[in-house]
């Protein structure tokens, strides 16, 4: 009986929230690293985290860089919109900077996600969706990102995603597919691992991220 409860809390929510909120007092961080499969491309490194401030406002951080010196931080919030049975909605606001050689600007990035559990079987699953719109203002370029996640709780220490990514901006579309492994090693840490298979000519990549729960 033990076993089963912690299995369903596990199976829950994804560690990813998503639309979920974090609970007051509870927190996330992950720190990932992607390297292209193709030789000479820059690897990117990549730090998120989030903490349930109050029931319904969870605050975080979002940020990354690669090895040419581009990047970008934002501090984002957090609050449900609705809460169904099965399924819920969400609004977030991210407020930050994006930069590279030569340039930096501030950026705004509203967002919208749905998000939704499911059961297969006897496995518990999720579904996401998540719409962002990004506004650098000082080139005024607009970013739009749409992702699709689906996940399943396979074991009570073993989680699999697919995730399912279009954004487009300064002109040019872009798609990835990204198949990830999540393996439960600790009491509230997971290792993660995953294959970034880009639309051409952006190349593929390797992820490995490190997942921590607070």
């Amino acid at each position: 009986m033990i076993r089963t409860l912690l299995f369903l809390l596990f199976a829950a929510t994804p560690a990813l929230s998503g639309p979920w909120m974090r609970d007051q007092g509870r927190g996330f961080a992950s720190f990932a690293t992607e390297s292209p499969i193709t030789p000479g491309s820059a690897s990117y490194s990549s730090l998120y985290i989030e903490y349930g401030l109050r029931p319904r406002l969870t605050l975080g951080f979002d940020g990354g860089s690669d090895f040419t010196g581009s990047g970008s931080a934002l501090l984002f919030a957090r609050t449900p919109l609705w809460n169904g049975k099965h399924s819920r909605l969400s609004a977030d606001l991210a407020l930050g900077a994006e930069w590279y050689p030569g340039f930096q600007s501030p950026v705004i990035r509203p967002g919208l996600s749905w998000g939704r559990n499911y059961l297969l079987r006897d496995k518990s699953g999720w579904m996401a969706l998540d719409a962002t719109w990004s506004w650098r203002p000082k080139d005024d370029t607009h970013r739009p990102k749409l992702e699709a996640t689906l996940g399943l709780t396979v074991t009570a220490r073993s989680k699999v995603m697919l995730q399912s990514t279009w954004e487009q901006g300064n002109g040019t579309r872009s798609l990835s597919l990204t198949p990830t492994h999540v393996y439960r090693f600790g009491k509230n840490s997971f290792l993660t691992t995953a294959v970034v298979l880009h639309q051409s000519p952006r190349p593929s990549a390797f992820k490995f991220g490190v997942w921590y729960t607070f």
